[in-house]
């Protein structure tokens, strides 16, 4: 039985280490949007190189906007945004997923691409498109580039994943550079 593990050369994700741990420990892992890692650091399965990767901009208290970290401080503000559950798990308080989901930044990995999508203000979004082979990116999801671009697949696993967290049908704002 081969007992080394081995690197895993593909990207993986954070969302990754909950299913891994408890894969190691031989437990079942509950529903969760990661997968274990363990197979494939046992070489039993190559990991799958096409799985859609999800990044997003988080919560910045005001405590690490400074140049020095006052824990006083940083306590404060989570207070204001973070309720602790009786189960130890920390939930975004209802009363401030407005003011914060809003605002944040999300983007997908999948294969070459990254779409990413900045939310600015009244509902509208800059969607920015790069193919990370060629460099080339777009603002415009209709231009002759996006058309050649998993656009579509991109925008429905954000969806499925983030679902009312994100709109991923907004207007959509155009910066002043274009395809490079």
């Amino acid at each position: 039985k081969n007992t080394l593990a081995k690197r895993i050369a593909t990207p993986v994700s954070s969302v990754d280490i909950k299913p891994t741990v408890l894969g190691f420990l031989h437990y079942a892992s509950p529903q969760t949007d990661g997968i274990s890692l363990v197979p494939y650091m046992y070489a039993k399965k190559t990991h799958p190189k096409d799985k859609p990767l999800f990044v997003e901009s988080g919560f910045t208290p005001n405590a690490f906007k400074g140049g020095k970290i006052s824990l006083k401080q940083l306590i404060a503000n989570g207070a204001t945004v973070f309720q602790i559950n009786p189960s130890d798990t920390l939930r975004l308080k209802p009363s401030m997923a407005g003011l914060i989901l809003p605002g944040k930044q999300r983007a997908v990995f999948y294969k070459q691409w990254v779409l990413a999508l900045y939310p600015q203000e009244d509902q509208k979004v800059i969607a920015v498109l790069v193919n990370r082979t060629t460099q080339q990116w777009t603002d415009d999801l209709h231009s002759r580039f996006a058309k050649k671009a998993p656009v579509a697949y991109l925008l429905n696993a954000l969806n499925q994943l983030y679902g009312k967290e994100v709109n991923t049908r907004p207007p959509y704002v155009h910066i002043k550079r274009r395809t490079t």
